[in-house]
């Protein structure tokens, strides 16, 4: 299961730090070459704005069929939703690698995830902001956050542009303009409107595809463990589905101690 190199490579790319694009390629065939038996090769779920490929990793046993295996529980992870946040990425890398490694170590949680769950990994959700970032700040340190949409400027295409995808999905669209925005220069402009953008389309047709019993959608800012409903804090919810939500976050803040609620 596993190839013959002596360990991993330090995690840290060249943008200050932090991978660039396709260092996030090289590092997924990295993995997907070491532990050929539980990474499948990127498969393609869309294009962005301005063409650029979002693509899927799936991670478990049965590579043969990993993606069309809908017989096992699905876990999406995304990264990159908001192009200034690499430290996504990175973490979500770290994991990886982390689960791996156990598993091939024989760690019995590790081999077990892998061969009854079905994990799927989007680490670049936003290609368009995040080259943007890679090609005006190749140090690091760009602040672009939305997508590559052309909304606040003419040209050139600035960091003001471009809609940000996490106020772009479906649920609760345009609820007010406190979560969201209607300027097309604010930072949390949503869109025309709900998945008008490609790149919100295709983890939408991922999930509705996968069918993930849980969707991890990770962010670099706030240090906390947001769970639903985050467009009202006072949205009802079942007692059933809080206490679910509240002990997934209590175990994920056991070490990190962000802050858990909504």
């Amino acid at each position: 299961r596993r190839g013959a190199a002596a360990g991993p490579p330090p995690l840290r790319g060249s943008m200050g730090g932090f991978y660039t694009t396709g260092e996030v390629r090289s590092e997924f065939a990295r993995l997907a070459s070491e532990y050929p038996a539980w990474v499948g090769a990127p498969a393609k779920v869309g294009s962005s704005r301005n063409g650029r490929d979002l693509w899927v990793s799936c991670v478990g046993t049965n590579q043969g069929r990993c993606l069309a295996d809908r017989s096992r529980p699905t876990v999406l992870y995304t990264a990159l939703v908001h192009a200034r946040e690499p430290a996504t990425v990175m973490c979500l890398v770290q994991f990886l690698r982390s689960l791996l490694s156990s598993a091939a170590a024989g760690g019995a949680e590790a081999t077990h995830l892998l061969a009854h769950r079905k994990l799927l990994f989007v680490p670049v959700a936003n290609p368009d902001g995040y080259a943007w970032n890679e090609l005006h700040r190749p140090h690091g340190g760009g602040m672009k956050r939305k997508n590559g949409a052309r909304s606040c400027t003419r040209s050139p295409d600035s960091a003001d542009d471009g809609v940000d995808l996490n106020r772009n999905f479906g649920h609760k669209f345009g609820y007010d303009d406190v979560g969201s925005e209607a300027s097309g220069c604010s930072e949390m402009w949503r869109g025309e409107g709900a998945f008008s953008e490609p790149e919100s389309r295709a983890i939408r047709d991922l999930v509705q595809t996968h069918a993930p019993e849980v969707v991890l959608h990770w962010h670099g800012w706030g240090n906390d463990v947001a769970l639903p409903f985050s467009y009202d804090w006072r949205a009802p919810i079942s007692a059933a589905d809080l206490e679910t939500h509240q002990e997934l976050g209590a175990e994920a803040s056991a070490r990190n101690h962000y802050g858990v609620g909504r």
